[in-house]
């Protein structure tokens, strides 16, 4: 017979950010963890030693915001992003692979399992599912 489980994880913000400029953060500003994607323009964040490349497409970020960072927009672009932040039980256990940057790939079938730590699972139906590689880039 299947268990059922429960999430407590609390979600603190959900919106869009537009930064014409670069924004920087020290660590533990916010609580939580930040899952966003990039829906206009292009640049950088710099976090925690690593420099990842922010541009619009099929991937994500999941940032630990205990962690001092910088969003860096491109030369005369407004870098716009949208994203979830949340908290809550277990959340911290995904602070080991914050900073990552995940595919969204099309869902492949009924049977394509859905992998990694973020993976959506869902019916054949749908649309996406995150592969969860780690790339700094």
């Amino acid at each position: 017979m299947p268990e059922a489980r429960r999430l407590f994880w609390h979600v603190l913000s959900i919106g869009s950010v537009s930064r014409d400029e670069p924004e920087r953060h020290a660590g533990l500003d916010k609580a939580g963890l930040f899952l966003f994607r990039v829906v206009a323009g292009t640049g950088r964040l710099e976090m925690r030693g690593d420099q990842y490349r922010l541009t619009r497409g099929q991937n994500c970020w999941l940032v630990d915001l205990h962690h001092p960072r910088i969003y860096l927009p491109d030369d005369g672009k407004t870098l716009r992003t949208e994203g979830v932040r949340f908290s809550g039980p277990g959340s911290r256990d995904l602070a080991g692979i914050a900073g990552c940057r995940s595919s969204l790939q099309p869902w492949a079938g009924a049977d394509a399992p859905a992998v990694g730590p973020l993976a959506a699972p869902g019916p054949a139906s749908a649309p996406r599912s995150m592969n969860g590689k780690c790339i700094p880039n």
